[in-house]
């Protein structure tokens, strides 16, 4: 994705058509099946924390191209998403790896987008607390995003943002076995992020 960039880049640098900002940005997510449920003891008392297949952590970093039409950009991400769920006993993760492509038309200091969202490795990981650890196949949802900048668009600096990601996970494997009736889970989530551009 960052070749495809840099290649449209120098494509029109002698026009000045094309610019290119980079960004790295965090957000929060919450949606999907429950995964798994854990009961976490405090001084007598008891609570149940689970995992669900559209929380809870984002991390990416990527590039945003500014395309020669007015108001038009294309911005391309590699993240990290993960929920966990940590005992005296132990952790219990669900993680995956996006890649995101997302078209956007911007207006003033806002834009709004859809794009494809394609998830690597999704991974289920209850060994430590005795369970199994759960492999899905890769997957390929799609999103909607508003995004407000603080400075305009082709400034850089700060950017907050909502999503809605649709996606399902499809178990592959339970403990290094392939399973057969493609089980499913419901990954769709809601989301809040800030980013900054530079």
């Amino acid at each position: 994705m960052l070749g495809l960039a840099s290649a449209i880049a120098v494509a029109d640098e002698s026009a000045n058509a094309v610019e290119m900002k980079w960004l790295v940005g965090v957000g929060l997510t919450y949606g999907g099946d429950e995964l798994a449920e854990v009961e976490l003891d405090f001084d007598g008392d008891s609570d149940d924390e689970d995992l669900r297949a559209g929380e809870l952590i984002t991390i990416a970093a990527g590039t945003v191209v500014y395309l020669p039409q007015a108001a038009l950009s294309l911005q391309m991400t590699i993240g990290y998403h993960f929920d966990e769920v940590s005992t005296d006993n132990g952790d219990i993760t669900f993680e995956r790896y996006p890649l995101e492509l997302i078209p956007f038309y911007e207006f003033r200091k806002h834009r709004i987008g859809a794009g494809l969202s394609y998830h690597l490795s999704p991974e289920l990981d209850l060994k430590e607390l005795g369970g199994s650890k759960v492999e899905f196949d890769d997957a390929l949802g799609w999103l909607m995003e508003y995004d407000f900048s603080f400075s305009g668009w082709r400034n850089g600096g700060f950017v907050i943002g909502l999503r809605h990601l649709w996606i399902d996970y499809k178990v592959e494997k339970v403990d290094g076995r392939r399973v057969p009736g493609g089980f499913e889970f419901d990954g769709n989530h809601v989301g809040v992020h800030v980013d900054y551009m530079f």
